[in-house]
């Protein structure tokens, strides 16, 4: 009797996960690249969740899928609670992976909490007199309440809210009313070069690191048990 076989240009999670697991246990070579390219393209078209990759890719040694998944789950649209108690997504993860990602996740905010505060003023002795340094701090302060503190908590994945664009645009470009040139040239120079604007990229790459598995490659005939060699 005849068997029609027919390729499936859409299979499924779970069946791209379990023919990813069979193949990499019987060394099917043709069946895990398939599996794998069709993994990969759904993760990148959004109908797998990162952490589901995540979790799939450390269970099978898939090292090239860890860092866009974590990168995936740290941006603001992907927020620790709409993901973290659904089971449909937590049955691919490990205890591990939940904790490192909901302590990035909380790093990241923390991070902008803590740039809401003013850099420090720098005055300038000579040209700005005791007599003008209330103004100069008055409109410093008011600067970043009014300009920055704003942008800092709306984290809501636009671009122009991301740090270092804060950073490049409204900080290192800013013209504060009131301030004397000199101080807020030195003032803005040290504000630029806080390390926390640099937070949104080195969190995730510190998570990364702590869930890098080992590349691990098709398993060779005398890695096979011999019971399943009989």
């Amino acid at each position: 009797m005849a068997v029609n076989i027919r390729y499936d240009p859409n299979p499924t999670q779970e069946n791209l996960i379990r023919a990813i697991s069979i193949s990499r246990q019987w060394s099917i070579q043709n069946l895990y690249d398939y599996a794998l390219d069709h993994f990969k393209r759904q993760f990148k078209s959004g109908q797998i969740h990162p952490a589901v990759v995540l979790g799939v890719a450390r269970e099978y040694g898939i090292a090239d899928l860890i860092g866009p998944a974590v990168k995936a789950l740290a941006k603001p649209e992907m927020p620790f609670s709409s993901w973290s108690t659904d089971e449909a997504i937590i049955c691919h993860t490990t205890v591990k992976e939940v904790g490192v990602i909901g302590r990035m996740k909380e790093k990241l905010i923390m991070a902008r909490v803590a740039l809401c505060t003013p850099p420090p003023l720098i005055h300038d002795d000579v040209t700005c007199r005791p007599k003008n340094r209330t103004v100069c701090s008055t409109s410093w302060k008011g600067f970043w309440a009014s300009a920055i503190v704003p942008r800092l908590l709306n984290n809501n994945g636009d671009i122009e809210n991301c740090l270092w664009w804060i950073r490049t645009d409204f900080v290192g470009k800013a013209r504060i009313q009131g301030m004397m040139d000199a101080c807020a040239e030195r003032t803005i120079e040290g504000a630029v070069g806080k390390p926390g604007w640099r937070s949104e990229t080195k969190i995730p790459d510190g998570a990364v690191e702590q869930l890098m598995v080992p590349e691990r490659g098709m398993l060779e005939p005398q890695d096979i048990p011999d019971v399943i060699m009989a």
